[in-house]
């Protein structure tokens, strides 16, 4: 089984290589709030635009991984202020969603793309998502999952009081339901929700306010597991009555749930903490007294502004550190089993002027942070990345190619090996006192010793079985490869094996390629593994096992009635 562990692995990620940095709004425009969404080669950025006086929600597309971008189209018809644009992808199908007034409140619209940004539907006429009414909505998140599209605000109702309320989309925003109140309190404040998908599973999460007379928070939550049709009841999701939580956030994938968020103590320094739970028969249960303290117990710091991404099992959080001096650390932990457990924290960055605004992405084993750093006297966007779940990080990395002036506001989104970002910049020209939007991309690579002779090409996925059997497509080489991925990546200790394997895996390949006889002794070696994972994978194992031991015995009852005769 130990062998087993190095035979098929994927390949090393080594880096994340960055492009140049372009311009991709209209520079004589003012313009603010980047966001952008990625799914293959394609990529939607949007953003709001300064247009006679009011600002408008303006898009430009790439087909090309980032490198080129079409001119901005302007996709709503609104003529009020636009604020907040957020957008999400799933192949070719995207869509936006952003807060506009009439005049009077702000309400939540959204229009959305079925190729890949190049033309939209309801420009003419945005979906409106919240009930028309004399209060506004805002604070406005929303998380993408196939066609499934779930979106959360604050709805203030009767001028007092905000509620969280929910809109879904299961047909990648052609259409919408009707609004959901999924906050039951109706007496005090709810604010800040945040909301993630994965699947049908989708969670939402916000801060409640306990008491008026105290104005303190605690972190609620409600769930979905039908893409937000329907919800159940909200939940309390921190165990901290008496103190002050705040700016939650909150990840799902599969049936896992993870939420995050920062504590106030009593002596004013906040901490960072997280709870989990689980999807169960379609609903989920929170238990509060199961919040742990994610960074460690010093005092005199602020940890806050968690950020949280998710793939699988593996969690990873990162969050800023401040002290009284305004030094700032940006912070992370991993968890390999969905928030039961976590790593010490790690430090990706620090300035003694400020890191402000970070964002994170995970993918299958990479994952970005981005963020905004203070050298004194701009502000950069740098970077950095793990390609093991969040246990390591490369040094910080500035992706903008600005000298002068500070970039801020800054997304990034992912899929498969390509990478985009956006960020506002402040104009060249001090004098016109403009932002304006860049674009830069970057490609996630992959190591390993390239293609491996005699293997069709594709030692970089199962170095040694490929080598050895002669295509990474045989079926002994995918039997391995599915018990890597259920039963290797799966645990900490799987992943150590996966570190030691990408130093070695690949000479070795490369040692038995041109050698036939070396080549068939692996294969002689590999047969039994193969089998076993086989059985493995497909759940035939105990009927093998349980065969094996009827044999044995059968054996055994044979040989001793011959013996005794």
């Amino acid at each position: 089984m130990l062998a087993a562990c190095f035979l098929c692995l994927p390949a090393h990620a080594q880096s994340v290589t960055w492009n140049t940095d372009q311009m991709i709004s209209v520079s004589t425009e003012n313009t603010t709030t980047p966001d952008v969404a990625v799914s293959g080669n394609r990529a939607v950025a949007v953003w709001a635009q300064e247009v006679d006086g009011y600002n408008r929600v303006f898009a430009s597309y790439s087909t090309n991984r980032g490198e080129t971008w079409s001119s901005p189209q302007l996709i709503e018809d609104q003529y009020y202020r636009a604020q907040n644009p957020r957008v999400f992808m799933s192949g070719e199908k995207v869509v936006v969603v952003w807060e506009q007034s009439t005049g009077t409140v702000y309400n939540v619209y959204s229009n959305y793309s079925t190729d890949g940004g190049a033309t939209w539907q309801a420009t003419a006429s945005p979906h409106r998502l919240n009930t028309a009414g004399s209060f506004s909505a805002g604070e406005t998140s929303a998380a993408m999952s196939g066609d499934n599209i779930v979106v959360v605000w604050t709805q203030l109702l009767d001028g007092s009081f905000n509620r969280i309320y929910a809109n879904t989309s299961t047909n990648a925003g052609a259409t919408w339901g009707t609004p959901v109140q999924i906050s039951s309190t109706t007496s005090t404040i709810a604010k800040s929700p945040h909301v993630a998908i994965s699947g049908g599973n989708a969670a939402a999460v916000w801060q409640q306010e306990k008491d008026p007379a105290t104005n303190f928070y605690l972190i609620r939550a409600n769930a979905s597991a039908d893409a937000g049709l329907t919800w159940g009841t909200d939940a309390a999701v921190d165990n901290t009555p008496s103190q002050q939580s705040r700016r939650p956030q909150i990840a799902v994938s599969d049936d896992a749930v993870v939420a995050v968020w920062d504590t106030e103590d009593a002596s004013g320094w906040t901490h960072v903490y997280s709870n989990r739970t689980a999807f169960s028969g379609g609903t989920v249960v929170w238990t509060p007294a199961n919040a742990q303290l994610l960074e460690d117990t010093a005092t005199d710091y602020w940890d806050m502004e968690a950020k949280i991404a998710m793939f699988g099992q593996n969690v990873i959080v990162v969050w800023q550190r401040w002290d009284a001096s305004n030094h700032t650390w940006l912070q992370s932990v991993q968890s390999g089993n969905a928030g039961a457990s976590w790593s010490l924290p790690l430090t990706l960055d620090d300035s003694a002027s400020g890191i402000n605004r970070h964002e994170l992405i995970m993918m299958e084993r990479y994952a970005v942070a981005i963020w905004q750093y203070d050298d004194g006297s701009l502000a950069k966007v740098r970077t950095s990345a793990s390609f093991d779940e969040g246990e390591s990080w490369t040094d910080p990395e500035a992706i903008d190619s600005s000298t002068l002036y500070s970039n801020f506001d800054m997304k990034i989104a992912a899929s498969g090996n390509n990478l985009v970002s956006v960020y506002a910049r402040y104009n060249s020209d001090p004098a016109i006192d403009r932002v304006n939007i860049y674009v830069n991309s970057a490609a996630y690579s992959s190591g390993g010793v390239g293609p491996i002779p005699g293997a069709g090409g594709g030692g970089g996925s199962c170095f040694i079985a490929s080598a050895a059997f002669g295509s990474p497509l045989a079926s002994q080489v995918d039997s391995l490869r599915k018990f890597r991925d259920g039963y290797l990546l799966t645990n900490s200790l799987g992943r150590k094996f996966v570190a030691w394997y990408y130093a070695n895996g690949p000479a070795a390949a490369q040692f038995i390629s041109d050698k036939p006889m070396a080549k068939a002794f692996v294969r002689a070696a590999l047969y039994p593994l193969v089998g076993f994972s086989f059985l493995l994978v497909n759940g035939y194992l105990p009927f093998a096992l349980a065969g094996l031991l009827l044999a044995a015995l059968a054996f055994f009852y044979l040989r001793r009635r011959k013996t005794t005769a």
